[in-house]
């Protein structure tokens, strides 16, 4: 087993993990319907999406290594 997919392994381990997913998803799914620009858009997509990457690609203190 290479390293990348113990990494995996080790993260799917842990709650945070589910979290983040759930975030990622829904931020791929959430698209504004007021009438904002599309720099606005943007922003709101990345708020949501890079904190759910973040969430999936770090581990938990005490978690699976």
């Amino acid at each position: 087993m290479n390293a990348f997919t113990s990494w995996a392994l080790a993260r799917l381990q842990e709650p945070s993990t589910y979290a983040g997913v759930s975030a990622f998803v829904l931020g791929l799914t959430f698209l504004p319907q007021a009438d904002l620009d599309v720099a606005t858009k943007a922003i709101a997509l990345a708020a949501t999406l890079i904190p759910a990457l973040i969430a999936m690609a770090t581990g938990e203190k005490g978690g699976a290594k």
